[in-house]
């Protein structure tokens, strides 16, 4: 069953709710803290960072790579390590250095001083030396054009599955938005590639990149309270409908 856990932000503020939605293979972890113009960093992005805490809190030993190692203007590809395995960035772009404020047009690192400027053209691509089954990210300044972030995973050749990313569009510039997936030993994926619904690339800032294989997944992944409480509330207004129908009958 596919699950998603989301927190959506408005006006930057806004209370966390929780949602289920099914379909096959991931548990996926998303929340948006709107911007404020392409001239302001927001000085925190709290519903992002809930977002990837809960998804770090399904993992185990899973490495992040904030790209702080890199000198500036690195163009891609780049090469850096999770955990044991060797992952492949690719596609348009560098490694900026913004160690306050915003590059000018909304992009800033979630963390430290540096990310990767890049776009959703559809070159751009995580490839892994080994199958992964979870990955999750941060995206700055993403959805102020006329289109959503796609995700597509492969394992070698062989789509595996793709998401949507809710993100606002035509969204205020400089937000904020985490997005993560956990998967099972059924749908384990060796790249990620990305992309948008508007058809054209848009330019944001990558970072704290993680990822991990089959066996850094938590042995149970818990919903939250209120998930099960709405599970418990349409399983009980089952069990009254069934139940009236038998009085009818």
């Amino acid at each position: 069953m596919r699950t998603s856990i989301m927190a959506a932000g408005v006006m930057s503020l806004a209370s966390l709710f929780t949602a289920a939605t099914a379909s096959a293979g991931f548990q996926s972890y998303y929340a948006e803290d709107l911007g404020l113009g392409e001239d302001t960093r927001l000085t925190s992005h709290p519903l992002a960072d809930a977002a990837r805490a809960a998804f770090l809190a399904n993992t185990t030993g899973v490495g992040t790579e904030s790209f702080e190692s890199f000198a500036e203007g690195t163009q891609l590809p780049i090469q850096f390590m999770l955990g044991a395995d060797i992952v492949t960035l690719s596609g348009p772009r560098e490694v900026q250095y913004i160690p306050s404020g915003t590059n000018g047009v909304g992009r800033y690192p979630s963390d430290g001083d540096k990310y990767v400027e890049t776009n959703t053209d559809g070159d751009l691509t995580l490839t892994f030396s080994a199958p992964q089954a979870l990955v999750g990210f941060y995206a700055i300044d993403i959805g102020d054009f006329d289109g959503q972030l796609i995700v597509d995973l492969f394992n070698g050749a062989t789509p595996v599955d793709s998401f949507t990313v809710p993100n606002t569009v035509n969204a205020p510039g400089g937000g904020a938005l985490y997005f993560g997936l956990i998967g099972d030993a059924s749908s384990v994926f060796t790249s990620v590639k990305f992309r948008n619904t508007g058809g054209i690339g848009e330019y944001f800032a990558l970072d704290q990149v993680s990822a991990g294989r089959i066996c850094q997944v938590a042995p149970a992944i818990p919903l939250p309270a209120g998930v099960w409480a709405g599970a418990g509330m349409l399983g009980a207004m089952g069990a009254i409908r069934r139940i009236r129908k038998s009085i009818r009958a």
